[in-house]
């Protein structure tokens, strides 16, 4: 079969196909140039007949066209279509498409020449893209539903940030934030940042208050975004924000918003967050809103499980704070009138218990009155006892209502701190420790006696190796007594043994 055919036919096929065809000689110059390549391009045929076929496959892909265009010349006859891989092609305007390529060589008058016929695959490619984030964004839901329910209050930032890492990487986003919509007493909403970014440059996330009120975000960029966000709970797309003087707002500093996203975030019909993104190249899009949108419910779900728990968990403490207040006036101390020690054993053990449940710090403070058996001796038991209940109601009014305290026997008071950890704990004892060391102690009840006391303490803090409440109260006195060793008017923390 021969593989030659006369200039007007092949003139009249390429001008009759439906598909781009563009016909090239054997030094890649276009001889032929049909409408539905001119619609694909952008070019009229006049402008590119003559021209060389770089002009549309531009590099990388010019320079392995090349290669291609040597192979098929260098073929005998005619031969069915090849078909390549795709490629990207670039339109008269500069942007570039793909399109998929297949080259037929011809015989023209006795010269070769290649048909080539191209497809434009562009939305193909993008039904691909979308296909493609869908699933990354169900991976992505799935992550954050699953970290949720194994989520402690601890790790509820940590889940936030890893969610806002989420939707930078979908989206191609520099900046971005998630917040939680509140309100304050007086019915104002206010957004708490639960996670803020800024990959554009490497660095850490930026300090930002917490929580962030609307307005107070200062020259933050993202500020009238969110805010418009919040007051209209309706999405708000922008491109060029240098150009809308009343969103533009004041100069955002250094960084620059070439394009934004504001998102609200509902569940059970109300707006619960804020999603804040910018910066993507090309900017936003219905079409890539609506495919968040399945991330957007989990995070409204999210925020409102952890709105529930915090409810639920201040109710539990409003409890709690209720018993501990029965169990003073139940069972005082006869002498000091805070809890006796069986009564003081019980909330600890209770305290210890919860802490371990809900994961939160747990420290207890042993303080021993230094020498108050000089003070029995030379003033009397009355008056010793008298230092005691001064020393009781000083500690009482020092410590939070929800604080623990109690007389565990002689001259020894325990007291116990949900979420304190040992740093803070230790504070809290320095404190009493300076307040009691600073103030006079009635010896009578006139007051025409006083003396001053001081007192060594231990702290101990909810180690794992701690099986009980128990042992945070005999490690709070092994350190209370290495205090009164160090010399007594001290505080001590104790560290277990390696």
């Amino acid at each position: 079969m021969s593989g030659a055919i006369r200039p007007d036919v092949a003139q009249a096929i390429v001008a009759a196909a439906h598909e781009a065809i563009v016909v090239i000689d054997e030094r890649g110059i276009i001889r032929s140039f049909n409408a539905a390549a001119e619609r694909i391009f952008g070019h009229p045929a006049p402008e590119l007949l003559g021209q060389d076929v770089s002009r549309l496959i531009p590099d990388p892909h010019g320079a392995r066209h090349a290669g291609c265009l040597a192979r098929h010349l260098a073929r005998r006859g005619a031969g069915i279509p090849e078909t390549e891989l795709e490629v990207d092609a670039q339109r008269s305007d500069g942007t570039i498409l793909p399109v998929e390529l297949s080259v037929l060589r011809l015989e023209v008058e006795g010269r070769p020449q290649l048909c080539a016929m191209l497809r434009d695959v562009s939305e193909r490619k993008q039904s691909q893209l979308v296909q493609a984030r869908r699933a990354r964004v169900l991976g992505a839901v799935n992550r954050l539903l699953h970290g949720f329910v194994g989520a402690s209050s601890w790790s509820r930032r940590e889940l936030f940030e890893d969610a806002l890492e989420s939707l930078l990487a979908l989206t191609g986003s520099e900046l971005g934030l998630i917040g939680e919509v509140l309100a304050t007493h007086d019915g104002r909403p206010y957004l708490k940042a639960q996670a803020l970014a800024d990959v554009s440059s490497g660095a850490e996330t930026p300090a930002f208050p917490d929580p962030l009120a609307l307005g107070g975000l200062g020259s933050h960029p993202l500020e009238s975004l969110l805010a418009d966000t919040v007051r209209t709970g309706e999405r708000v797309v922008g491109h060029v924000p240098a150009a809308d003087p009343q969103r533009a707002g004041p100069s955002p500093g250094p960084r620059r918003l070439d394009a934004y996203l504001g998102l609200p975030v509902h569940s059970a019909g109300r707006l619960l967050g804020v999603v804040g993104l910018a910066n993507r190249p090309g900017g936003y899009d219905d079409t890539l809103v609506d495919t968040l949108a399945p991330f957007l419910e989990a995070i409204g779900t999210v925020i409102a499980g952890f709105q529930e728990l915090r409810t639920r968990r201040k109710a539990e403490h409003d409890l709690y704070r209720a018993q501990q207040r029965l169990r003073i006036l139940a069972a005082p101390d006869g002498l000091t009138e805070v809890p006796n020690r069986q009564s003081l054993m019980d909330s600890i053990e209770d305290a210890f218990c919860r802490s371990r449940e809900l994961e939160i710090p747990f420290s207890v403070v042993s303080v021993d009155v230094d020498h108050l058996e000089r003070i029995n001796h030379d003033h009397g038991r009355a008056a010793g006892d008298r230092v005691l209940r001064h020393l009781a109601r000083l500690l009482r009014e020092t410590i939070r209502p929800a604080d623990i305290i109690g007389r565990y026997g002689g001259e020894r008071f325990v007291m116990a701190f949900l979420e304190c950890d040992e740093p803070h704990a230790e504070v809290v004892a320095e404190r009493l420790r300076q307040r009691v060391a600073g103030e006079p102690f009635p010896l009578d009840e006139a007051g025409s006696r006083c003396t001053r006391v001081t007192f060594s303490a231990g702290v101990a803090a909810g180690h794992e190796s701690a099986r009980r409440a128990q042992d945070l109260v005999e490690w709070a006195d092994r350190a209370a007594c290495e205090a009164k060793r160090a010399g007594h008017n001290a505080v001590r923390i104790y560290h277990p043994n390696p």
